[in-house]
């Protein structure tokens, strides 16, 4: 009798709870292949807000009909040094999530905030891995490829100069350098490394966490669902340009920001921007200086 297919997905947070891009990328991925037969469930982290289990380490419940283990990632005293690449207390939930779904694919979104360990207890299981490679994390832990002071990291080999060292649960540090190596190898025993733009995939295998036979470019898409068709704009209105993401540096909104200034004064238009994020308040500050 042929075995059905039994997905796992992992990711660091999963909605409700926080729905940036990875994570409904995670759930909406879920969602499809469980509507062609495929069981699909998925096991994730829970805020350290207080919620419903919040005594307990791990909780099951359903999202839009995908079962989800979460694991309660616990607050540290150090959260800006934290160790957030190993977690004893994640692998011990994730073995239990693994004895429970049993599950022959294991789809790993986001391991920051969890456990790189993750993907050799999947192997171990009998378990086939996929990574999705979201942003950089594997080889920058800002995943970002910025610098705290917003400049682009045009050198990984420097990450010391961004955070030098983690403070483990039980106390022990690891140096950035250490961290990194961990991560690489973990990474690299993936089956397939999945990438949402050939950029990305291309820096995945530039630093040696994957081969180009075992790396895929798959594009995240575009749910038409939630946008209409409009008829082309009529230009005898105001040209109107929009911004949908975080506010932060590493998005762009910087380079917009600067952009903007550069219109031409005979040129009328509008712009908007939905988010929310620290640059919030360069927005309002360009709103104050340019009125019109």
């Amino acid at each position: 009798m042929k075995r059905s297919i039994r997905l796992l997905t992992v990711s660091s947070s999963y909605p409700p709870f926080l729905s940036g891009g990875a994570e409904l990328v995670a759930h909406r991925h879920s969602h499809a292949l469980s509507e062609i037969g495929v069981e699909c469930a998925a096991f994730a982290g829970a805020p350290c807000k207080p919620t419903p289990f919040e005594q307990n380490e791990a909780h099951e419940d359903t999202f839009e009909g995908i079962p989800v283990w979460r694991f309660l990632q616990k607050s540290r005293h150090n959260p800006a040094m934290q160790e957030n690449f190993r977690s004893g207390e994640a692998d011990r939930s994730f073995r239990q999530a693994l004895a429970h779904y049993s599950p022959s694919i294991v789809h790993f979104h986001s391991l920051h905030g969890l456990s790189v360990n993750l993907i050799d207890l999947a192997i171990a299981h009998g378990s086939r891995t996929v990574l999705t490679a979201h942003d950089h994390w594997g080889f920058c832990h800002r995943q970002t490829l910025t610098r705290p002071n917003g400049t682009a990291c045009r050198n990984i080999s420097e990450c010391h100069e961004c955070q030098p060292f983690f403070i483990s649960e039980t106390g022990e540090t690891t140096t950035i350098h250490e961290r990194n190596e961990v991560v690489k190898s973990a990474l690299s025993r993936v089956d397939l490394l999945i990438s949402p733009s050939e950029y990305l995939r291309d820096h995945y295998i530039k630093h040696g966490f994957t081969s180009p036979d075992r790396s895929r470019v798959v594009c995240n898409g575009i749910e038409d669902r939630f946008f209409k068709i409009s008829r082309p704009c009529d230009m005898r209105h105001p040209l109107r340009f929009g911004f949908l993401g975080s506010l932060r540096e590493h998005k762009g909104v910087g380079v917009i920001l600067d952009a903007l200034c550069e219109m031409s004064p005979d040129l009328e238009w509008e712009f908007c921007f939905a988010g929310f994020g620290p640059m919030s308040s360069n927005i309002e500050r360009f709103q104050k200086n340019h009125p019109n």
